[in-house]
């Protein structure tokens, strides 16, 4: 190859490769996803069938979704496993940053759009059932989850931070946790090849429960009143502040991911 980092043909045809060797796991993934969605919005709308709540629905599915991106990022580096995926995987005709984009794209960029198709799908099926079941006067119409996604978090917000001003602290943040829950999952995935969900749920677990106690005791030398009202006073300055960790965390898992996967050893699947 006298290219080796990116070649446009060798990532299209390493792509085309992934889809067809894992299509029934990704069948399988899609599946599982427009079930489990279908199951919770007909369970929802049986539960608020008289007072239907539209912006419930998007929260559980804004939920959802960050579950499930953590779910698809666990399985980016499924090769990893045994020495003969593994041998297989890195021993193909393409660079490992042609490999490692491969993998985005199929368990990031693919995955947004098939879960939100199964999204919108389910909801269809949901309607239907329920039309079936009951009048449609009694029943939400379809649901629409992208375009209120951004409003209903606003909404959100607001009944939290009442009088502040968190135009900033609404969108952007779903969108950035969940960018660091994928990037974090992926980070365990390539780290921890088997029981990758679990084992960097655990991790997650540990690290967080640290955190919270370190927070705990923070709040006991200076004071909860104190704090809050530090907060309150500097409330855009702690928004930037929760803004720049989220980015700091996915920059920093995101590239320590594509160095351990370069480092990864064909046979032993030792880092060293």
């Amino acid at each position: 190859m006298t290219n080796q980092i990116f070649n446009f043909r060798r990532f299209s045809l390493c792509l085309k490769k992934e889809l067809y060797e894992n299509k029934k796991q990704l069948l399988l993934t899609t599946l599982s996803i427009y079930l489990g969605l279908v199951f919770l919005m007909i369970m929802g709308n049986l539960i608020f069938l008289l007072q239907p709540l539209i912006d419930v629905a998007r929260f559980v599915v804004i939920a959802m979704f960050g579950f499930v991106a953590s779910v698809s990022a666990s399985l980016m580096f499924g090769k990893l496993k045994n020495k003969e995926t593994r041998i297989e995987h890195f021993m193909s005709p393409a660079s490992a940053t042609e490999k490692f984009a491969v993998q985005l794209v199929i368990y990031l960029v693919c995955f947004v759009v098939v879960f939100f198709m199964c999204a919108q799908l389910a909801d269809a099926t949901r309607f239907a059932i329920m039309s079936i079941l009951n009048d449609t006067d009694r029943i939400p119409g379809l649901i629409t989850f992208i375009p209120g996604t951004f409003s209903f978090a606003e909404e959100f917000a607001n009944i939290w931070f009442d009088g502040f001003n968190m135009n900033l602290f609404t969108g952007g943040l779903l969108t950035l946790s969940t960018a660091c829950s994928f990037s974090t999952y992926m980070f365990g995935s390539v780290l921890w090849p088997k029981l990758s969900f679990l084992k960097t749920f655990a991790a997650c677990y540990a690290v967080q429960s640290v955190v919270g106690l370190m927070l705990l005791a923070l709040f006991k030398l200076f004071g909860y009143g104190n704090i809050v009202s530090c907060i309150v006073a500097h409330h855009e300055v702690f928004v930037w502040l929760i803004y720049a960790i989220y980015v700091l965390l996915i920059v920093a898992f995101s590239i320590g991911t594509y160095l351990l996967y370069k480092r990864k050893d064909v046979i032993k699947n030792t880092l060293l």
